[in-house]
């Protein structure tokens, strides 16, 4: 089976070529998918800025040209051998056309035009991972590792959506030493797509709806909260909540996942998180917190959220830092912040927070791991 081999699903599978103008069982066809990434497109390029590599002749922001263009009249329809693999997961028919695609950076470091497939469960998004392993890309650019060493390969992926293109280009280095067991090294060179998301994400404004849901949706919710923290000891305490998005939302397509379940599109917002308690014992403000934006059902209902974060001990070295200025934590170390926040659409917000520590052990000793502080929101 080929690169997109399915964790889930079976290796077995049978194709079926169609025209790229028919109707499939996949409910749409070859032509929706092509008339969706069809023709030329720009989307921002970034270079990575990595202390051990060096990359010429760009470097900073850019912007790359991308176009796509069909070879041929056909398409394939991949079907799995097996339809339901448990725990509620469906494995799911996938279409393949073959494209022709070209991408051209504005210095000229990326200059290339290539054959590839696109690969798709959905008329609205698609991947294509552009170059195999061996396949030099053609352009000016020169990238060098902290040996001086250039790259072995490179590997170009891109995601084409309704709502833009996104990617990203990664080196491939041989190993650093001749031991069996060592592997190739992977830098990544340069990312497509905006700077506020993810690889392989879209940026959309917070009062976009896609699939019945809008960030602005969830954040309303979530600012409409007014809970109760239930600390471990019996103590309650009214909780206000606030969060204050860095930018808009981003869209995840899940459209390199073909031969694995379909997830349907995922929508994050991120931002700073503010919880204060009324008996003054939580007063947290957490920066670059993930808020997942849920769908109400297709009956309707409200718009749901999930958070969930672990902020590491670099964060916080005494409680108050932690958002706990009256929880006592001399002779521990290593603090660390575990919060998750969700709602279900159909179902009333919750959440919970611990904050973790280790007792100081006395020279040669073992630390002990504590739970110093724990509450649920509710």
């Amino acid at each position: 089976m080929d690169f997109v081999a399915s964790l889930f699903c079976s290796a077995e599978h049978s194709t079926t070529e169609v025209d790229i103008d028919a109707a499939t069982a996949l409910g749409f066809s070859a032509r929706a998918v092509l008339d969706m990434a069809n023709g030329t497109r720009s989307t921002a390029l970034r270079w990575a800025e990595e202390s051990q590599l060096q990359l010429s002749p760009e470097t900073g922001t850019a912007e790359l040209e991308i176009d796509v263009a069909p070879r041929g009249s056909r398409a394939r329809v991949v079907d799995p051998s097996a339809d339901v693999i448990g725990h509620g997961l469906v494995c799911q028919s996938w279409l393949e056309i073959d494209v022709t695609i070209s991408v051209t950076s504005a210095g000229g470091a990326i200059a290339d035009r290539f054959d590839a497939v696109l690969y798709t469960q959905r008329p609205d998004a698609a991947y294509a991972r552009a170059h195999t392993p061996g396949h030099q890309l053609a352009g000016s650019l020169a990238a060098r590792d902290a040996r001086g060493a250039a790259p072995a390969a490179l590997e170009l992926s891109l995601s084409f959506s309704d709502l833009g293109a996104s990617g990203r280009l990664v080196g491939m280095w041989p190993p650093a030493s001749s031991d069996i067991h060592s592997s190739a090294i992977r830098h990544e060179l340069a990312y497509f797509g905006p700077a506020s998301c993810e690889i392989h994400a879209h940026a959309v404004t917070l009062d976009r709806t896609i699939e019945r849901a809008s960030a602005q949706g969830s954040l309303e919710r979530l600012a409409a909260w007014r809970p109760q923290i239930a600390w471990d000891g019996g103590s309650t305490a009214a909780v206000s909540v606030a969060f204050t998005p860095l930018a808009g939302a981003c869209v995840g397509d899940n459209a390199g996942n073909v031969a694995k379940p379909d997830f349907g599109r995922s929508m994050l917002v991120t931002g700073t998180l503010t919880l204060r308690s009324d008996d003054g014992q939580l007063v947290g403000r957490y920066a670059d917190i993930p808020l997942a934006v849920l769908a109400p059902g297709a009956d309707g209902g409200e718009p749901g959220f999930y958070a969930d974060a672990s902020i590491g001990a670099d964060a916080f070295t005494t409680a108050a830092a932690a958002g706990l200025p009256l929880l006592d934590t001399s002779g521990y170390v290593d603090l660390w912040l575990e919060l998750s926040l969700s709602a279900q659409p159909d179902a009333a917000p919750g959440g919970e927070l611990v904050l973790h520590g280790y007792e100081a052990a006395a020279a040669g000793g073992e630390t002990t791991h504590v739970a110093l502080a724990h509450g649920i929101l509710r």
